[in-house]
């Protein structure tokens, strides 16, 4: 466990002497001072205001304009503006759309540089509903911090690694993102070290001072020096007109700052402060602050509170990041590309690697209406694995980079829907006329597969007989309640229990089994309802769904009839007793792929996308040849209740599987379900399996791993963790000297632990 750091700065005088006499005052009212937007490093926005404006010390605030493209300006609620109320705290932006909306910073005097970094947040009621959002703060890649107060400050000091900025608001659906203000300040690069992380402001505090806030000009940093007065402190007057002698360093704290201080009544002073962190609970920390030497009481002008922030997240690689804009650019592919394309959530067009930095793997330009040739620098891209440029109207030569790539197998490449692309040489002439010329010759080959094929299926349907003539017409079959008792002869054999009903088993005519699930009475609602759910999920097909074979909507009597899975679910095998049959790592690696890839399909190319809201390895059903189909899927709409007006206000679930975090909320959505998969990978993992590649073990629990972080929004996409686990697969299938796992994984709904395993510890599986 990483330990809790704190930076705290405390600047003292004792026996303040030697003081001298000056003509200059401290106060600079009655200077005009410099606009903020002539100061190099500083950068001050007002954001949702449609004109630039100064606040009351004269700091000029430019619009956001050019610093983000999405978002919707608004104005707080009358009721909170007065005429002390600055006003940068007016006005805000809010994001209804995306999951992530990022405002791009760029200091003229870029990467690595110190910065003291400010957002502002001022909800004012502006929607009317009285309820503050909650949402998380990034800085790049990496959380910064939840932002839940209707009005509260966040500062951190911060050195970029890119020349861009990133501050990102998150959307965790408990209400829309919103700002007020963001500023940026440039400081000394000797200060505030931060290693590769970052310094998050607990509190800086003027002591002895008035309760004017101090900042720029009188600080040249622009840091707000708030005040802070205790009743055990007595402030310490000190003469006016004075010239304070300090050290040169360059923190550079401001005079006004330097000439107050505080006393205490008696004896030392101490300064406390609670701090809410989990890893400190209820500590309360004391700094002791006294001077032997001096004959007069000790004093304390002012102080500062950091939390160090481990930023351990890099930025996906800088190479891919400007080939995939110059793509998205060249093309002028509409979306919200903001922030990192990798991180905190991947963007819709592509997914990235679970290494650190991330790089891009896959790219989906398919529909796009792309024209025009393809662009020699999507080669630019050295790790991209899939590229699917299909359904666009792009010509010419593919590029010689990209088939290189793809016929040395580095590359799965997607043209169709692509008819004036030619895959070698150029379009035109001598090109033209070879396909013209083998054209006819390719034709009178495909008319013989054809026929062949043809030949095959008739065979196979004499074969199979009217078995197989049943089993076409019984698809999307309707039956009647008292052909659903016949079938499950009376309801006589129960071959499984869940959340909606139980399962019985059943046989059709011609000896056809079924699985057939009863709505139990709690879960019913309306016919209409149920009908038109039941019509959505025969319009779903995929070979590792289980397919549904006909229904029953009769006086109340509500039924889904399936595909019978000869061999039970997965969590049947996994629990067998050792005796029996033990599924192979490579058996549960293709297990594991199929569910991913049917639990992909569910969530993006079902419109709109199907949450399964129960995934846990019960639910994934085995064929007699161990061919994985995810079972329950789509209940999730057929059985919700009259009450219920969307799929993620009923958190259905088993206990270990769900999200704690979305569970409580009640809103699931495909990153749940994901969490849910990432629980089951680690379910296959057993160390007691005495023959698989350690390395393929290791990737899966990595994969694993990187579906289960609190923050839904870090967790990949499905599909990425599909391509993850067929290169796990690969990788068992391709070795050639079997390893043993030194450890074994105990998963819990909330934590995952390492343990050395003991060979002579009998090992037992747990949900």
């Amino acid at each position: 466990m990483a330990a809790l750091v704190m930076v705290f700065w405390v600047w003292l005088a004792f026996n303040i002497p030697p003081i001298t006499p000056s003509g200059r005052g401290l106060s600079h009212h009655d200077q005009k001072r410099k606009l903020a937007s002539t100061i190099p490093g500083f950068i001050s926005i007002d954001c949702g205001a449609t004109l630039q404006n100064y606040d009351d010390s004269n700091m000029f605030y430019q619009t956001d304009t050019g610093f983000i493209s999405a978002g919707v300006n608004s104005q707080i609620s009358s009721e909170f503006i007065n005429s002390s109320l600055n006003m940068e705290l007016r006005t805000l932006r809010y994001f209804p759309e995306g999951e992530q909306n990022c405002y791009t910073l760029k200091p003229e005097q870029g990467r690595s540089n110190n910065y003291l970094i400010r957002a502002v947040f001022m909800y004012g009621n502006y929607d009317g509903k009285n309820e503050t959002p909650v949402f998380q703060l990034y800085l790049g890649v990496n959380s910064w911090t939840t932002v839940k107060d209707s009005y509260v400050v966040h500062e951190i000091i911060y050195a970029p690694l890119t020349d861009a900025i990133q501050v990102c608001l998150v959307n965790k659906d408990n209400g829309t993102p919103y700002i007020s203000a963001l500023e940026v300040r440039q400081l000394d690069n000797s200060l505030y070290q931060s290693g590769n992380g970052a310094l998050a402001l607990t509190s800086r505090i003027n002591l002895g001072g008035s309760n004017k806030i101090i900042r720029y000009a009188d600080d040249i940093y622009d840091r707000k020096w708030n005040h802070d007065q205790k009743n055990e402190w007595i402030p310490v007057t000190l003469a006016p007109n004075l010239t304070i002698e300090i050290s040169n360093n360059g923190y550079k704290v401001p005079d006004k700052v330097l000439g107050t201080a505080v006393k205490c009544v008696s004896g030392p002073i101490y300064v406390s402060w609670q701090s809410n962190f989990a890893l400190t609970g209820k500590t309360t920390y004391n700094f002791s602050i006294s001077s032997v030497d001096s004959g007069l009481p000790p004093i304390l002008n002012a102080y500062e509170i950091y939390q160090h922030k481990d930023f351990y997240r890099l930025p996906t690689i800088e190479k891919d990041v400007d080939a995939i804009i110059n793509i998205i650019n060249t093309y002028g592919i509409i979306g919200e590309w903001q922030g990192d394309p990798c991180f905190p959530s991947s963007w819709n067009i592509l997914n990235c690697s679970s290494i650190s930095p991330p790089n891009i793997i896959s790219l989906d330009l398919s529909h796009n209406q792309l024209t025009g040739p393809i662009p020699e620098f999507l080669a630019q891209l050295p790790y991209l694995r899939d590229l699917n440029l299909m359904g666009n109207q792009l010509e010419d030569a593919v590029p010689k980079a990209l088939m290189e790539k793809h016929n040395s197998g580095g590359l799965t490449l997607n043209l169709d829907g692509n008819p004036d692309l030619c895959l070698v040489g150029s379009c035109k002439g001598k090109n033209r006329k070879v396909v013209a010329i083998v054209a006819p010759t390719v034709s009178v080959v495909v008319f013989i597969i054809l026929c062949a094929l043809a030949i095959y299926h008739i065979r196979e349907k004499k074969r199979k007989g009217t078995r197989r003539e049943w089993s076409l017409k019984a698809k999307n079959w309707r039956f009647t309640y008292s052909e659903i008792v016949n079938i499950t002869n009376n309801f006589k054999s129960v071959i499984g229990e869940g959340g909606f009903g139980r399962v019985y088993h059943g046989s059709l005519t011609h000896g056809i089994e079924v699985a057939i699930k009863v709505l139990s009475s709690s879960s019913r609602q309306g016919s209409d309802e149920f009908q038109n759910e039941v019509d959505l999920l025969f319009g779903i097909h995929h070979k590792n769904l289980v397919s549904l074979f006909g229904y029953c909507n009769e006086g109340g009597n509500m039924a889904l009839v399936y595909d019978y899975m000869a061999c039970g679910n997965l969590q049947q095998h996994l629990l067998a007793d050792r005796s029996t049959n033990v599924l192979t790592w490579k058996e549960r690696l293709e297990i594991a792929v199929d569910a991913a890839r049917g639990l992909d399909y569910l969530h993006n190319c079902c419109k709109p996308p199907i949450v399964h809201r129960d995934l846990k390895t019960s639910n994934i059903l085995l064929s007699e040849d161990l061919q994985a189909r995810i079972g329950d899927f789509g209940l999730c709409r057929v059985f919700t209740t009259d009450n219920e007006t969307h799929i993620s206000t009923d958190a259905k679930g088993t206990r270990g599987y769900v999200d704690p975090e979305d569970y409580h909320t009640g809103k699931l959505n495909r990153k749940s379900d994901v969490y849910s998969f990432g629980i089951g990978i680690g379910d296959i993992v057993d160390p007691r399996l005495e023959s698989y590649n350690i390395n393929s073990a290791w990737r899966a629990i990595e994969v694993a791993m990187a579906c289960i972080p609190s923050i839904a929004i870090q967790r990949p996409d499905i599909s990425y963790v599909y391509d993850e686990l067929k290169a796990c697969l690969k990788m068992e299938m391709a070795s050639e000297k079997p390893q043993i796992m030194e450890g074994y994984q105990t998963w819990s709904s909330s934590s995952i632990h390492t343990t050395p395993l003991d060979p002579k510890v009998e090992m037992h599986h747990t949900c």
